[in-house]
This record gives structure tokens, C-alpha cells and sequence, in this order.
């Protein structure tokens, strides 16, 4: 048995001081007390600062980490430039990444969200086969590799292995898109199985399912997938006008209106982007109880609009955020992007809250933490620390000029607005520091990938 003194954690009702906690050999939380005990420990952990819940990353294309920075440049003849044309790029890349490269791509990646603050993630994965689009001998081959690399690395893992059909509405695969395509509904169930099976290998993983995307697949298969499906479900959704017109034009309906009149949607179904959505998709959708992924930065990057999360606050709507493209990897920006969007959209302060006294940065990473936590198919339905479950965290400098002297009660929004990443001293996972992992052949390898990948 463990024994965690901690100087300061963040339960939902608050900061408490001086706190115990009690963890077995696996990292699960056994007890719980504001008293040191009387016992004996196999060790004891002091951890001066104070201790938030760890994040939880919602939506996340590992592959396209290795790009981040590298469509910025406005090329000849590209003037509109706009996420179309950022797509292209995104495909070349693609195209070209092999399974080592794969997996040293993601080592980097998941090792850098624990550096900062991610404790699970969930990839949202279409890179399914191989250069020449055909399946590999063993067809999971990618998907595992996804699942090694998280769990060397030491982050949850929901692996979420996607059904790609089409080149967009009425249209045929397109021949960027051959690593993606899956031709039936029965051959993705297969692939699932498959993947289902390895997971069981790796402790840190799980696996649900999802469409790429409503312009990806027919109608019947968007319809059977999400009857059949098992964990929880992830659909990009909305997030282009031009999408949008698209769907009106071929489907006769908006996107997210087409979902909740032609689909069963509760709680376990996870709409990524939803950007663009009128008032009565807002009404439906909070009905149904299906939550929504922002991905506040990459959205930002790709010029996508910005969402309105404050109507779909007020009717109870949940939501939770994801780095996707990983042009940032912060989750404190990711939080603070989410809210000052609708800032700047309202021209008011603290627009996501409705109550006297309430906290914007409390309330967003409570909403965020319970959201991401269901999207990755756990529960949330408790404390962010809690007899039975396992000691995932962040560890906050409160010595960080930010932090300094602050009050309790201001903690957590002086982290999240005002402080940089340097205010993070370290991450737990299942009780194990990320400031353990010895990352120098980690970005040996991945520097190798970038270096033959864009030679």
C-alpha cells in the first residue's frame, strides 16, 4: 500500500488541504483521509502543490501531430485558402506514414499530453491500411500500434477504430483516401472484433467505434453502425458550411437534424466539431442527450466558425474538448478557447455560467473532465477522486508566479487563465509519474519518422 500526502486537491465542492490518500500496487485509490493514519505503507509519496483531476483529450488523429506547423505557409495560387485545402495536405501525409513511423508519432504525441495534463485520450483513428490501400496480413496492424505506443508510454487509451465508406455525398472513394476505406458495414465489424480482441492485451485500452463522418458513409450503414454499436460512438459533424449545404442538398436535411430524426442518440454518442447547428438542431440534440466534442484550437486553425455552446449550455447540454490536429496540446488553451470564443461571440464575461458564485474554471473543467471521461467509455458519475478508482492527476506548482499567494478558491482559474505550462510539475496515471518516462529514445525515433517522412 501507497500513502499519497497530498499539500492540496481539488474535489468538486472545492479545494482541501492536507489530504491522504491510500493506492495499491495498480495505482487504485483505496482510502480516502483528511488524518494521517496509524499504519504502515510500502511507501509514502509527498507531493507539495496542489492536485487537479487529470484531463481527459476527446478527440485525437495521432498521425497528424507530425504536420502541426507545417500548413501554415499561404502557397501560390491557394489565396481561399480554408480547411478543404488544408485536407489536401493532411492527405499527403497520410499516405506516406508506415506502422513504425506510426507508432514513434504517437509515442511522441502521448507522451507529450502527459506532459501536459492528459491523462486519457481518445484516437479517433482512419488510418486503417496500408501505402497501396490494401489490408495488412494482420488487418489491426495500425490500430495496435496505436495501443502499444499508449501503453508504453503509460496514457488510457480509448481507441475508437472508424468506418470510412465514401469521397463525400453521391461520391466515390477518392484515390487520397484508399488507406481509410472500409467497403461494408459486416467488413468494419469484423475489423472491430479484431481490434476488440487485441485490446485485451493492454490494460491502459479500450476501444469504441464511430462514422468518419455523415459525407463519409451511406445512410444505411450511419443508421446500422450506430444501432449496433458498442462503447461509445464518435462522429465528426457539421463542422464545414459546406458540409452542411452538401447534406441539405443530397439528404434533404442539416446534418445534426438528419442524426436525431434518422437515428437513435443518447448519452454514449459523441458529435465532434458540430459547428455549425441552428436553433432548433440545439433543441433537439440536448433532448436526445448526446454530448459534443469542441476542439477549440484546431478549429481555430482551420477557420472552421466558432460554435454556440452557450445556447446548448442553458439546455443542459454536455461537452468535452479534444486537441485533434494537435496544433496545440494544451488543455489549459483548450479550455480557455472554448469560453472566450463565446466571449467574443456575446460580448460578455463568463457566458457558460448561469449561477452566483460559480467558478468559470471549475465549472468548464468539471464539464469537460465528466464529458471527456463518458467519451472515452468511463464513468463520471462521481468525485475526481474517489474509493474504487484510479489515481489519475495533475500536479500544480502553486509556487508559479500565477499561482502565488492566490487563495484557494482562485487556484484552479488562475491555472487555467493565467498561468503558462511550466505551472504543471507532473501527471499521474494509475499512480505512475509521468516525470519516470525516459522520453530521450522517444524523440530519437520520432525525429528519425519526420526526417524520412519529409526528406
Amino acid at each position: 500500500m501507497i500513502l499519497w500526502e497530498v499539500e492540496k486537491i481539488l474535489f468538486k465542492d472545492g479545494v482541501k488541504n492536507q489530504v491522504y490518500l491510500e493506492t495499491d500496487s495498480s495505482g487504485k485509490i483505496i482510502n480516502i483521509n483528511f488524518e494521517k493514519a496509524d499504519k504502515a505503507y510500502s511507501e509514502i509519496k509527498i507531493i507539495k502543490g496542489l492536485v487537479l483531476p487529470g484531463f481527459q483529450n476527446a478527440h485525437s488523429h495521432s498521425f497528424q501531430y507530425a504536420m502541426a506547423g507545417m500548413s501554415e505557409n499561404l502557397q501560390e495560387g491557394h489565396e481561399d485558402d480554408d480547411f478543404w485545402s488544408w485536407r489536401n495536405h493532411m492527405y499527403q501525409l497520410a499516405l506516406k506514414v508506415n506502422p513504425d513511423q506510426l507508432e514513434s508519432i504517437a509515442k511522441m504525441l502521448y507522451s507529450e499530453m502527459l506532459r501536459l495534463g492528459y491523462t486519457q485520450v481518445a484516437e479517433f483513428h482512419y488510418l486503417h491500411h496500408d501505402e497501396s490501400g490494401k489490408a495488412y496480413s494482420q488487418k489491426s496492424e495500425l490500430s495496435e500500434r496505436l495501443m502499444r505506443a499508449a501503453q508504453e508510454v503509460g496514457i488510457r487509451l480509448c481507441l475508437l477504430p472508424i468506418f470510412y465508406q465514401k469521397g463525400g455525398f453521391g461520391v466515390n472513394p477518392l484515390e487520397q483516401q484508399k488507406r481509410f476505406i472500409t467497403a461494408t458495414t459486416d467488413d468494419y465489424f469484423k475489423f472491430l472484433e479484431e481490434i476488440q480482441n487485441k485490446a485485451k492485451s493492454y490494460d491502459l485500452c479500450n476501444v469504441g467505434c464511430g462514422v468518419h463522418s455523415l459525407r463519409a458513409a451511406g445512410q444505411n450503414e450511419v443508421r446500422e453502425i450506430i444501432e449496433q454499436r458498442s462503447g461509445p460512438f464518435h462522429i465528426h459533424i457539421a463542422e464545414q458550411i459546406k458540409e452542411v449545404e452538401e447534406c441539405l442538398s443530397h439528404w434533404g436535411k442539416r446534418p445534426v437534424q438528419w442524426l436525431c430524426d434518422k437515428t437513435t442518440l443518447d448519452e454514449n454518442v459523441f458529435l465532434v466539431h458540430a459547428t455549425h447547428l441552428d436553433q432548433s438542431e440545439i433543441k433537439e440534440l440536448a433532448k436526445t442527450k448526446a454530448q459534443i466534442v469542441v476542439c477549440p484550437t484546431t478549429e481555430g486553425n482551420l477557420g472552421d466558425g466558432i460554435i454556440p455552446l452557450v445556447e446548448f449550455e442553458k439546455l443542459g447540454g454536455a461537452y468535452s474538448i479534444g486537441s485533434d490536429s494537435h496544433i496545440c496540446l494544451s488543455p489549459q488553451e483548450e479550455i480557455k478557447l472554448l469560453d472566450y470564443a463565446q466571449r467574443y461571440r456575446l460580448r460578455k464575461r463568463n457566458p457558460l455560467i448561469q449561477k452566483a458564485g460559480q467558478d468559470s474554471a471549475q465549472y468548464l473543467l468539471t464539464k469537460t473532465w465528466e464529458s471527456g471521461r463518458k467519451s472515452c467509455g468511463q464513468g463520471a458519475d462521481y468525485d475526481f477522486f474517489t474509493v474504487g478508482q484510479d489515481f489519475d492527476a495533475v500536479i500544480i506548482d502553486t509556487e508559479h508566479p500565477s499561482l502565488l499567494g492566490k487563495k484557494d478558491q482562485d487556484l484552479c482559474a488562475s491555472f487555467i487563465y493565467a498561468a503558462d505550462t511550466n505551472a504543471i510539475k507532473d501527471t499521474i496515471v494509475r499512480g505512475r509519474k509521468y516525470s519516470n518516462l525516459q522520453r530521450d529514445q522517444i524523440k530519437k525515433d520520432y525525429k528519425n519518422s519526420l526526417n524520412s517522412l519529409f526528406k
